[in-house]
């Protein structure tokens, strides 16, 4: 095939041998000679040849060397809030989540309460009779001798049966059934010292194997502490106060049930996945150029994979793996959930749960469970009263405030993890932002 030549840039003129002058033709009077570069015509005709060289050497020019296009990275940001997209309803992709679970360190400044000075409360039995309370701790596996022991302590009065053991009770209590009283009594409403008791993953060793830890602290709980599911708990923390006299105990073990726990995400393409895929599930409704273009960025990287961090929005990515400050409103679930695309979050305080209800039916839509995507809201509820709200990232992953105490930071966990901390809730219930 021919191949067409284009003018080279840096070509210089050729030498070329000059043709013998034509032979001279008779003009008229009225008729000027063509080749008279004295005369008006002459001197257009090479003006417009001049010119239109010109525009044939700019064209092929043009055609050799195209100017080159602005970067990507300057065109997948638009200067403006983007536009919801025909697909936005389409579930995207979310690749492959890789997780690793990490144990968030304290801060040196805790809000504290005096929680040494709560009171015992007694176990709770909302319409039960001494009958039926002890079949409940029958069904829990306390022995016949403890079972007594305890029925001794119970009074009812028709409506409500209160069980109220004493310390030395609760300290040789042993774990298995320990466990169970405490999970069957968190089916009724305050019948728990804590509505969320202490847990701490066994993947990060028990409790008592914590370095630097008091001997009365460490004895406390491994007597204390009973396991459910790859995790141990704690509730008795009156028990704990009463037992610990000294000051630096109570401090070494408020220390060490106030650790946190969370996990760190990133995230790959899945194989075959497109960019536009990964963007849309990533982005919420959001700025899908802005988060297509993290990916695009990663995949030229050695490994490929994205922080979950740099695809969440400005709020939550600020407030990830951090404890708030003392000085700030006490954010909670509620505030985290309806906030989580919000980039001027801060400015709006804690809703309340009057006021998260009145959000929630007023700018989400309920979606059923198969559909969650990132962004999604999942809410836990004990009869009509809302307990928890979280927010879906990816697979069984979410993010959570586990209540508006600066203790409570926020952290990624897995929905079974949240559900096992709230045992009051029964239902759970799923929802989009209703302008997506």
């Amino acid at each position: 095939m021919a191949r067409r030549n284009a003018p080279r840039r840096d070509a210089k003129r050729p030498k070329t041998t000059p043709l013998p002058p034509l032979p001279a033709r008779a003009v008229g009077p009225s008729e000027t000679s063509a080749r008279d570069p004295s005369s008006p015509r002459t001197a257009a005709f090479v003006v417009a040849a001049m010119l239109a060289a010109l525009v044939g050497v700019a064209w092929w020019k043009g055609r050799a060397t195209p100017t080159p296009a602005a970067p990507v990275a300057q065109d997948a940001r638009p200067t403006a809030a983007p536009q919801p997209s025909a697909d936005d309803d389409l579930p995207g992709v979310a690749g492959v989540v890789e997780r690793a679970p990490r144990e968030l360190p304290s801060p040196d400044v805790l809000e504290r309460d005096d929680r040494c000075a709560e009171a015992h409360r007694g176990w709770l039995f909302p319409g039960a009779s001494l009958a039926r309370v002890g079949e409940t701790l029958q069904d829990a596996g306390f022995d016949a001798a403890t079972r007594d022991r305890f029925l001794a302590a119970t009074t009812c009065d028709g409506a409500m049966c209160t069980l109220t053991p004493d310390d030395a009770m609760l300290f040789v209590l042993p774990a298995a059934p320990r466990g169970r009283i405490y999970r069957a009594l968190g089916r009724y409403n305050g019948a728990v010292f804590s509505a969320i008791p202490f847990r701490r993953p066994l993947r990060f060793g028990a409790w008592e194997e914590l370095p630097t830890l008091p001997a009365p602290v460490r004895d406390l709980l491994r007597r204390t502490t009973w396991r459910e599911r790859e995790a141990e708990y704690f509730v008795d923390l009156p028990l704990a106060c009463d037992l610990l006299r000294d000051p630096a105990e109570r401090e070494a073990l408020l220390r060490a049930l106030d650790r946190r726990y969370t996990v760190d995400v990133t995230v790959h393409p899945s194989p075959g996945a497109s960019l536009d895929a990964l963007a849309r599930y990533w982005s919420g409704g959001r700025d899908r150029a802005a988060v297509r273009e993290v990916f695009a960025h990663a995949a030229g990287q050695a490994g490929g994979a994205v922080a979950l961090r740099d695809l969440l929005p400005p709020m939550p990515r600020r407030r990830l793996d951090t404890y708030r400050d003392l000085q700030e409103p006490p954010y909670d679930c509620f505030w985290t959930s309806l906030r989580f695309f919000d980039d001027a979050a801060e400015r709006s305080p804690p809703p309340g749960p009057e006021g998260f209800a009145a959000e929630l039916a007023a700018s989400w839509r309920e979606v059923d469970r198969a559909s969650l995507r990132f962004g999604d809201m999942i809410v836990l509820s004990e009869g009509s009263d809302v307990v928890h709200a979280m927010t879906l990232l990816a697979e069984d992953l979410v993010l959570t405030k586990n209540g508006g105490h600066g203790r409570r930071p926020w952290v990624v966990m897995t929905i079974d993890e949240v559900r096992r901390d709230y045992v009051l809730a029964r239902t759970e219930r799923y929802y989009r932002r209703a302008l997506r």
